[in-house]
């Protein structure tokens, strides 16, 4: 019983220990994966549903997230300059930047729009156009080409299917302001510790600097000293030693004697 419980018990802790690790871990992803989405000026969700529909057409995330990334620049670029090429191949699409209130446009519903866009060109040209805004990955572009319609459908199968939501955003956000004190006040306690124990490392190695300093002047006076010592302990201590190692020699080697025997038979 004891047995069973103790497996039990280690089992329960490794399990709880993997659980941890998988939950810190998501937690990381989660909070990168928001960055991301707050540098391009849209939302965790629509981020995570628009990478895993290109993911189905074999787009990695990073490719999808370097081809929003580019798309995004390239609207900027548009914004600023009215003259810039960005500027006029979104004019020519028909493509607004900005959504009603003058806000900027969601960067996945940019790369929705320019896929309906471009549907009805033939390829190169959609080809040239994807190039010219930065988005340059094959499977990425690919997956533009089927379409508005059926990116939309697959965003909003991607959505059903659960996607990282705001809760959990706000969740791992939460986590990681609590990791980011905890790791603040050991920091803390390491600088104490230094501020208190440092000064006496400190001394006690400034008094071993002037006692070897001390030594290596007066090096004559060492090794005599030393000398002396070792006279006394080779005159006085020496003998006793060696008749001690004598006398159980003799009182052992019969034991000796027949475990050597024993070993040789």
């Amino acid at each position: 019983d004891f047995l069973k419980g103790a497996v039990g018990f280690l089992g329960t802790v490794a399990v709880a220990s993997k659980g941890i690790g998988i939950a810190i871990e998501q937690a990381d992803k989660i909070n990168t994966l928001n960055q991301v989405a707050t540098s391009l000026e849209t939302n965790v969700e629509n981020l995570d549903a628009f990478t895993k529909a290109l993911k189905e057409n074999g787009a990695e995330a990073e490719a999808t997230e370097d081809a929003l990334r580019n798309a995004f620049n390239s609207s900027a670029e548009a914004i600023n300059n009215a003259e810039s090429e960005q500027a006029k191949i979104f004019k020519q699409l028909g493509i607004s930047l900005n959504n009603a209130d003058g806000s900027i446009k969601d960067t996945t519903l940019l790369l929705t729009e320019l896929a309906g866009a471009t549907e009805q060109l033939d390829k190169r040209q959609a080809n040239n156009i994807f190039q010219k805004l930065g988005i340059t990955d094959k499977r990425v572009i690919d997956g533009l080409l089927k379409g508005r319609k059926e990116l939309e459908e697959n965003i909003k199968k991607q959505k059903e299917n659960g996607v990282v939501t705001q809760r959990q955003v706000e969740i791992a956000e939460k986590y990681k302001q609590a990791q980011d004190r905890l790791n603040s006040s050991i920091e803390n306690a390491k600088n104490s510790i230094m501020e208190y124990i440092a000064p006496a490392i400190t001394w006690l190695i400034d008094k071993f600097t002037i006692v070897v300093d001390w030594m290596n002047k007066h090096q004559a006076f060492v090794i005599g000293f030393f000398g002396a010592i070792a006279v006394v302990v080779s005159t006085l201590y020496l003998p006793a030693m060696i008749k001690a190692g004598i006398a159980t020699l003799a009182a052992t080697w019969p034991i000796l004697l027949i475990a050597t025997a024993i070993g040789i038979a």
